[in-house]
């Protein structure tokens, strides 16, 4: 592994930071990532559209052999083994104070200005632990995790007390140095954090918040197809598990989390935590996680934050079939250029409903809204989770608390910003 004092070596040509314009319209495909990974070093312009990418990617003969060889590498690699646990029930549970807070971000990991800001931003809110839920760009390999996670021109910044990352689909992306898709992610970025693996609980008596690993298996063919959904006409896909990744939660995982919910049912209140969304009002569901946790979790009503799309979204309770009861929350909106201008879903039968989303604009020129996190703040039984922009606004509170038999309570809204375009579809 390079280390940070590397960076200069290892960074894009130009020797300027990424900027948000760099990502935009990026697609989710190993190959396309890694075509605008060349692109953008090869010199393109701020805001540059199809035309100037090709342009700066065929400038410099050596980027042609250089996808060539990922492409090669990515199509005949094998996935970084999954770490088990030591043995025991308990296994990568952590305890935390029953007054804690937690500062979230997802699709964090771009190392542009906006990101290093939401970073800082949630360090300065002293938290016990902060979380990332996954996607470091462009194909999350060994360069960018140090440059986008570990040092310049990006730091991810630590609480109080530590720090955990799920993994997306990004990570899985690149093969490192002994050829395994998600290498860098399992060696570089877990072991800067101390983590022993892509998932884990932190728990006090009356929470856990258990982070799941969706992106282990978000890669395949099928990602080459997840275009599909957006032709007219086969809008339907969008909810199926058809010609997208599965994002299955690993054997791995599933071994563990028995374990861990026979022991939360009685008392908890459970969050669960993953990169990859089970429904949506604005881009595909990936029901298949939500699935899997039906055996293990019934009809329990749960909280589940995400990201993977690049927006601030709410949803109501919705249960995906054959999965289970969920509030859905999207942040995906730590670093990649926030989507803005399009209204959920909300009308159609068996659509999920969302009940509030940040269609501010923060960048016209690329019409990408404001990045941001959130915090969550325990105590006891109570939960306020609150959603900041990048500038520290705060645009929603809300309320949460656990039941008897954890049962979950809420949410209440107890603040939401009057700007129109924090939207109540």
């Amino acid at each position: 592994m390079a280390t940070t004092e590397e960076w200069g070596s290892n960074h894009m040509a130009s020797g300027q930071p990424p900027k948000l314009s760099d990502y935009k319209d990026l697609g989710r495909g190993p190959r396309s990532s890694y075509y605008r990974k060349l692109a953008a070093r090869s010199g393109i312009r701020a805001g540059g559209g199809s035309f100037e990418r090709l342009k700066a990617f065929t400038s410099q003969i050596q980027n042609w052999p250089a996808w060539a060889w990922h492409v090669i590498k990515y199509a005949g690699a094998s996935r970084f083994p999954v770490p088990r646990y030591p043995a025991g029930p308990l296994e990568g549970v952590f305890s935390m104070g029953d007054a804690a807070k937690l500062a979230i971000a997802g699709d964090w990991g771009t190392g542009t200005k906006e990101a290093q800001q939401v970073s800082d931003k949630m360090e300065q809110q002293k938290p016990d632990y902060t979380i990332h839920l996954g996607d470091v760009y462009y194909v999350g390999d060994t360069t960018e995790v140090i440059e986008h996670c570990l040092g310049k021109p990006a730091t991810w910044r630590h609480g109080t007390k530590g720090s955990f990352a799920l993994i997306g689909n990004h990570e899985m992306y690149g093969a490192g140095a002994t050829g395994q898709l998600g290498e860098a992610y399992f060696t570089d970025f877990l072991k800067s954090l101390g983590q022993h693996t892509s998932f884990f609980c932190l728990r006090n008596a009356k929470w856990d918040i258990v982070g799941l690993d969706t992106g282990y298996y978000s890669t395949g063919l099928s990602s080459g197809l997840s275009f599909l959904s957006k032709i007219p006409g086969l809008g339907f896909l969008r909810k199926s598990a058809w010609f997208k990744p599965s994002c299955r939660l690993p054997q791995e995982l599933l071994d563990w989390l028995p374990g861990v919910f026979a022991e939360s049912e009685p008392k908890r209140g459970l969050i669960l935590l993953s990169h990859h969304q089970c429904y949506s009002g604005f881009e595909d569901w990936y029901p298949t996680p939500t699935q899997q946790l039906l055996p293990l979790l019934g009809t329990r009503p749960v909280l589940w934050f995400w990201g993977h799309e690049h927006r601030m979204a709410l949803y109501d309770q919705f249960t995906v079939p054959g999965g289970i009861p969920t509030f859905g929350r999207c942040i995906g909106h730590g670093g990649m250029p926030v989507e803005c201008g399009k209204k959920p879903a909300n009308a159609g039968v068996g659509d999920c409903k969302c009940i509030l989303y940040d269609d501010r604009v923060y960048d016209q020129s690329i019409n990408a809204g404001y990045n941001g996190y959130v915090t969550l703040t325990f105590n006891g039984p109570l939960l306020v989770v609150d959603y900041f922009d990048l500038n520290d606004k705060l645009l929603v509170a809300e309320e949460w608390s656990v039941g008897n038999a954890g049962a979950l309570l809420g949410p209440t809204l107890a603040y939401v910003d009057p700007d129109p375009n924090l939207r109540r579809p």
